[in-house]
Parts: structure tokens; sequence; C-alpha cells
């Protein structure tokens, strides 16, 4: 059986369709790379100016991304952001002074076991703490990459003695993608390419929910 356009069921519902009040957005969050940045990590004016329209319309705007909060500080002046800031994929909220909201951090018991872990892989490791970000050898496996992405230096350490608590993630790095699937296959690490990261088993999942809660939505 076919209904037509003029069925009277279906113009009701059109009726009460067109009489709802539009929907209010009131906050748009964006990720960084690959969205807010182009492939070379540049905030074009063009994004510049369609966030400045957002917030001439009353929409506040917040970015989220898997970069350390450092690494996204060179976005907040120029996108004037009074919003909090998701860095870490969730895992840690900082406000635009990058002091931090709240955050989610790895147990302190599952650091060295992973860090041995990776030692075992031949992974250089990174550890991401607060809004610091530590390595072992300055130049070591695209180390200067990361800088150059998040354009913030690491701190170089000997070893991790004494910051192996409140530590938001943990990378291992090297250009021997073999050794880096093995070593994500051991510890359940995921992994991308080159890395392979720990994070807080809950550091994603709500994350916006929680942005609008910190921006008082």
């Amino acid at each position: 059986m076919s209904i037509s356009a003029t069925h009277p069921t279906i113009n009701k519902d059109r009726e009460a369709s067109s009489t709802r009040p539009p929907a209010t957005i009131r906050l748009l969050v964006a990720d960084v790379d690959g969205t807010l940045v182009t492939h070379d990590k540049v905030l074009t004016e063009r994004a510049r100016a369609a966030v400045a329209r957002m917030r001439d319309a009353g929409i506040q705007f917040a970015i989220t991304s898997g970069r350390p909060p450092r690494g996204m500080e060179m976005l907040i002046a120029p996108l004037a952001l009074t919003t909090p800031i998701a860095a870490f994929n969730g895992g840690m909220f900082v406000k635009p002074d990058l002091s931090v909201i709240e955050q989610r951090v790895l147990q302190a018991d599952v650091i060295e076991p992973a860090m041995e872990t990776l030692r075992a892989y031949r992974l250089d490791t990174w550890i991401y703490r607060g809004t610091d970000w530590f390595v072992h050898e300055r130049h070591g496996a695209h180390v200067d990459r990361e800088e150059w992405t998040v354009k913030f230096p690491p701190t170089v350490v000997a070893d991790f003695t004494g910051l192996t608590s409140n530590v938001a993630k943990v990378v291992g790095v090297s250009d021997d993608l073999e050794a880096v699937r093995e070593c994500e296959t051991a510890r359940n690490l995921g992994h991308r390419r080159t890395l392979a990261t720990l994070l807080p088993r809950r550091y994603s999942p709500g994350s916006e929910q929680r942005l609008r809660r910190h921006a008082s939505i």
C-alpha cells in the first residue's frame, strides 16, 4: 500500500515538527589535530574568524585533544579561549591559565611494570605528569617531532625516580614497528604506529559531558 504526500498523519507530524523551537547550540567542542589545525599544525585565519563568529552568536567554543595541556597553549590567545581545555582526550581538564581542574591519573602500581615492559622491548619511555613531559634522551626517537607539534620541549631526566605518581600518560616510542606491536600485545597497551600508550582506564568516556559541567553549561 502506498501513502500519498497528502496523507493526514504525515501532514500532522510535519506541522508538529515545524512548531518545535529550534535547538539552541550553547557549546561547540573541536578536536585539534586534523580538525582545528591543518596538517602542518597551523591555525588558519579562517578558523580564528569562525570561532570569533560563534562567540558573537553566543556559542562558547572549547577544544579537546590527545595532546598534553601545554601542547594546546599556543591556541589559547589566538582563539581567546575562556572555556576549560580537555587534554589527553579528557584525562585532564585545565583552565586557560593551565591550572588543573580535574585529572584522572594512572594507578601508581602499574607505572613501574609498564616501564619495565617498554624497556624489555627496547622502546623509549615518555612520561606525562601534570603539565610536564619527561624523557630520557633529548633527541630520542620522535622527540623532535613531538616538540614541533606541541611547541614546548621535554624535561630530560636520567631516570624517572620520584615521577611515577600522578602520571597522566606513559608512552613507549620506537621506529621498530614490530617491537611496538609485540609490546602492545604483551601489556595490552593502545598503539598508533610508533607509539605504545598507557592511559587511565576511564580517561575518555563522558569527557564531553564533564567539559560541559566544568564550563557550567
